[in-house]
């Protein structure tokens, strides 16, 4: 995505002054972008940790090998869902949450600039766990009204993340030159805040929801969501002012998307309360179809690379090569949501004599590999990486993928 205040042509950028102001040997406002996405994450990987639980948990509560320290028989009662249609839901729920930014980012860099489109985002993502909060009030915990406010809750989240989550990335973008050598670095400290994000979220959110409630975990979601708006609103001016502006006389109508976000959950909401979704669910759930999104994807891609200039044909077809491993990477990573969440709680014994810390663990808590490992063993990596190319071995982006992707597997073999 391109910006007004920011021309394509990184020699003749002219960056805004905020840029000027530095820490560690980078512009103050990264560290507040870093925040922001924190806080996001927080509030993503938080709540993601317990959907398919709380879904799957039975109508009469968690069963009894499974309860916390001192709680009975009846705590914290679920939806009842079998686990397939858990995993269906928070397949969808994924899926349309990585789907809807190729429309929130070409709304951030053709109407309203991302620095608005990522706000549009964080309001309708906080709004989103509060209705998911609210959905557990009273006898909406057992009834289908209460599901319906529940789905309408995760629909605004998708929405708001649709917004929120490409305007951020590219600020971080917007803060350097095209050619400034220190993007990449930056990048990498924006990915700490990610997982630093993923990492205190599903531990926080995990913990609350599988011992207090959770609709309190949901709630504290929207908490984190919050956190980050509020952290965001107070300081840019002062660090990002004249980041993510909208293209001359446009910026007016991001309200227009908030209420837009809420017309398009509601109707979602009514959709799944009167079978709509269900139907659709029931369409895109036949092979034939599947069969047919896909052979018509690989058709377009291919008529799509033939129509290219003689010289853009490689670097196109390869683009396309690497979408397809991305997508079998995350295809693998998001069964972390699912299937992996489902055979933790249900297969590996979770119970502990440690006095400081809760028993039976959480089962959300084993979501925190990931992140945590990441967070270790990226400076290991980077410093491994270093050492190979002034050695003259160097690993180019394919092979590091091609490793990433073997690693994976062999994750599952195990």
């Amino acid at each position: 995505m391109s910006s007004p205040n920011i021309p394509a042509n990184g020699a003749s950028q002219a960056l805004p002054e905020v840029t000027k102001r530095e820490m560690l040997g980078h512009p103050v406002g990264l560290f507040l972008l870093f925040m922001v996405e924190m806080w996001e994450r927080f509030s993503f990987y938080g709540m993601r940790a317990i959907l398919g639980l709380y879904l799957k948990c039975k109508l009469s509560g968690m069963d009894i090998e499974k309860l916390p320290q001192g709680k009975q028989a009846g705590f914290n009662p679920g939806r009842g869902w079998s686990q397939a249609e858990a995993s269906n839901l928070t397949g969808w729920y994924g899926g349309m949450a990585y789907l809807l930014p190729i429309a929130g980012g070409f709304i951030a860099d053709k109407m309203i600039g991302t620095h608005r489109s990522m706000l549009v985002g964080g309001i309708l993502i906080a709004m989103g766990h509060i209705t998911l909060g609210i959905s557990g009030l009273g006898s909406m915990n057992t009834s289908d009204f209460g599901m319906s406010v529940f789905i309408t809750g995760l629909a605004l989240i998708v929405i708001g993340t649709g917004h929120f989550k490409p305007s951020v990335s590219v600020m971080v973008n917007q803060l350097y030159r095209e050619d400034d050598p220190r993007r990449q670095g930056a990048f990498g400290i924006f990915y700490m805040g990610i997982n630093l994000g993923a990492l205190l979220g599903t531990a926080a959110v995990g913990y609350l929801g599988e011992n207090v409630g959770w609709h309190w975990g949901f709630t504290l979601a929207a908490v984190g969501m919050i956190a980050g708006l509020l952290n965001y609103i107070q300081f840019r001016k002062r660090y990002l002012d004249g980041v993510g502006l909208p293209p001359p006389g446009k910026g007016g109508a991001a309200p227009l998307f908030v209420l837009s976000g809420l017309a398009l959950a509601l109707l979602v909401g009514l959709g799944y309360h009167f079978g709509a979704l269900g139907a659709i669910d029931s369409f895109f759930s036949k092979e034939a179809v599947f069969y047919t999104i896909f052979g018509g994807g690989l058709l377009a891609m291919i008529v799509f690379t033939a129509s290219q200039e003689k010289g853009d044909k490689g670097p196109v077809a390869t683009i396309f090569i690497y979408m397809f491993f991305n997508f079998l990477f995350w295809l693998a990573f998001e069964q972390a949501a699912t299937s992996i969440n489902f055979f933790t709680d249900e297969k590996i014994d979770r119970t502990h004599t440690l006095s400081f810390i809760t028993s039976p663990l959480p089962t959300s808590w084993f979501q925190n590999v990931n992140p945590f490992t990441i967070i270790v063993l990226s400076p290991v990596f980077g410093v491994m990486w270093t050492l190979c190319a002034r050695r003259k071995l160097p690993f180019p982006q394919p092979v590091k993928i091609g490793l990433g992707l073997i690693w994976l597997g062999l994750g599952y073999v195990f």
